[in-house]
C-alpha cells in the first residue's frame, strides 16, 4: 500500500523545493563563514598575546642584566641592548634627583613592551 503512494506536485510548485533547499544552504553557509571569521580573529589574538608576553620577558631580561651590571661594575656604561632567540631589548638609564630610572624595551614579532624600574 505504501509503495504505491506518490506525491502529486502541481506545475506551479515544481521549483519550490529547489528554492527552499538553496535558501537553507545559503543560511548554513552564512553561519559557517561567521563562525570561521570569529575563530580566525581569536587565533590572531592568541598569537599576539604570546608575542606580547615574549616582548615583556625580553624587556625584563634587560632590566635584570642592568641591575646586575650596576651591582658588579661601578664604572660600566649601563645603557645596553641585546638579542636572544629573535627577541631584542634596549635599556636606557636616566638619573633624576639622585634616583636611577631604568627603561627597558623588549621586542618580539610585532609586539613591543616597555618596563620602567623603579
Amino acid at each position: 500500500m505504501i509503495s504505491n503512494f506518490k506525491f502529486q506536485i502541481s506545475n506551479s510548485q515544481r521549483g519550490i523545493t529547489l528554492i527552499i533547499t538553496f535558501m537553507i544552504m545559503s543560511i548554513m553557509l552564512a553561519i559557517v563563514l561567521g563562525v570561521s571569521t570569529v575563530l580566525y580573529h581569536q587565533m590572531n589574538l592568541t598569537a599576539s598575546i604570546g608575542n606580547s608576553l615574549s616582548a615583556f620577558y625580553a624587556a625584563e631580561s634587560g632590566i635584570e642584566k642592568t641591575l646586575y651590571l650596576a651591582k658588579t661594575c661601578a664604572g660600566c656604561n649601563l645603557n645596553d641592548s641585546g638579542a636572544f632567540d629573535d627577541r631584542t631589548y634596549s635599556v636606557t638609564i636616566e638619573k633624576s634627583d639622585g634616583v636611577l630610572h631604568i627603561f627597558s624595551t623588549g621586542e618580539y614579532g610585532q609586539a613591543s613592551r616597555t618596563i620602567e624600574y623603579p
